[in-house]
């Protein structure tokens, strides 16, 4: 009787195998390994769909932000929208800046200036000018259409692109939601020229931040300066999103602060496993003050917030922001203490989905105007249909070409080991 073989993997029948998405086919397959965490590629990935289930939320809210003028406002609105919104948005873009000033610093430790300078602008700054022609353009169209259909602009305004309504007129030429990488094409060239004019050992988080009481002491500089961005431009500067290619230097400031926190993280990232504890306590007090932040949020929109009411939005604000980024750093070590072809595959899909998702979400939230159905499914097409677009397109498009290689370094097919008889 022969033996059973051992030690390896039989492989599925070649036509069951096809039907199998790949990376579930390869969720057990080892990482060849890159220094990489793997809770950090889950947080990647998480924030990702926490932008693009923000976007696919903004056409339902019940409160309208000025200088945000969406596609479509639609009939069917719930203040349930807002809170998605408003809270996805609110850790989601921290955590993005954060992870960028970690990776700058792993870039720069790991292949010097000459490779640092190469990467970024392989990975950040040549996909962004791409994309203002290739998304951008698409994305206009679709706004402006989603405006003649909602009846915001005539049909004439709509040919010449010169827009009565003066929210439309003032912000539909931006970077729309490419603001995240001009804001961070801006930090990076920061970070090169403190590198370059510092030759001392960049400086390290301190571990007193990974306590309990770390993410207070964060937020104290940061609460200054979300007061003096409300104080400013009478808008929450989180929320400030007004479309223009002309930074707001104090939303770039408060967002800065995280990438710069994120280049000190890499330093200590010895120490992210003390999270791990505290991720309980972390998350369920950023529910909390969020719960804060959401009612004055919406006094905040119809009547500018003055005196100790705006100390107390920008001070949630800036505690929520921290609370979440650490706990969701504790959260996703926890959850991914191993490398994961999974995981690592949904983090490399997360860039393309991203810079990608806009147009599409936006084209179906306009395809959906018209019909007088529930808030809830139009939000729930809408975004399953961006999603399935993103990665589908990603797989058959991306992963192993050209484009690929320019998001996330080469990715070679996986094949499956047959037994031989």
């Amino acid at each position: 009787m022969p033996k059973p073989a051992t030690g390896r993997r039989v492989a599925a029948p070649r036509k069951l195998r096809r039907l199998i998405p790949e990376p579930i086919r390869t969720a057990t397959a080892p990482q060849s390994g890159d220094g990489r965490l793997p809770g950090l590629d889950a947080l990647r990935t998480a924030s990702m769909i926490a932008v693009v289930t923000a976007h696919a939320a903004y056409a339902y809210v019940s409160c309208r932000l000025a200088g945000l003028p969406w596609a479509v406002s639609d009939l069917q609105r719930s203040f349930l929208f807002d809170v998605i919104c408003w809270s996805s948005i609110s850790w989601a873009m921290p955590a993005f800046f954060t992870l960028g000033g970690f990776a700058a610093a792993s870039i720069w430790s790991s292949r010097g200036p000459r490779g640092y300078v190469r990467d970024r602008l392989r990975r950040i700054v040549a996909p962004a000018l791409i994309a203002v022609p290739v998304v951008l353009l698409p994305s206009l169209i679709v706004w402006v259409s989603g405006w003649y259909v909602s009846g915001r602009a005539k049909l004439r305004q709509v040919y010449a692109l010169v827009f009565v309504d003066p929210e439309l007129r003032n912000n539909y030429i931006g970077p729309a939601h490419l603001w995240f990488l001009e804001f961070l094409i801006l930090m990076l060239g920061a970070y090169a020229v403190a590198r370059t004019l510092n030759k001392r050992e960049p400086r390290k988080l301190s571990t007193v931040a990974f306590r309990w009481y770390g993410p207070i002491l964060l937020a104290i500089p940061t609460m200054f300066i979300l007061w003096a961005g409300h104080w400013r431009n009478r808008l929450d500067p989180i929320v400030d999103m007004r479309n223009s290619f002309v930074p707001n230097p104090l939303r770039w400031l408060h967002h800065g602060w995280f990438f710069l926190v994120g280049t000190w993280m890499y330093g200590a990232r010895e120490h992210l496993n003390r999270l791990k504890p505290y991720w309980p306590f972390f998350v369920s007090a950023a529910v909390l003050i969020f719960a804060v932040r959401a009612s004055l949020l919406r006094t905040d929109a119809s009547t500018t917030l003055g005196g100790i009411e705006a100390w107390i939005l920008v001070g949630s604000a800036a505690l929520f922001g921290w609370f979440s980024l650490f706990g969701l750093i504790g959260l996703s070590l926890c959850t991914c203490p191993r490398a994961s072809t999974a995981v690592r595959y949904l983090s490399d899909s997360s860039y393309w989905i991203y810079l990608t998702h806009f147009p599409v979400v936006g084209l179906i939230q306009v395809l959906l105007y018209p019909l007088a159905w529930p808030a809830m499914v139009k939000f729930t097409i809408s975004l399953v249909l961006t999603f399935a677009i993103g990665v589908l397109s990603y797989q058959g498009v991306v992963r192993y070409s050209m484009i690929g290689r320019g998001l996330h370094g080469p990715r070679e097919r996986r094949v499956a080991a047959t037994v031989r008889t």
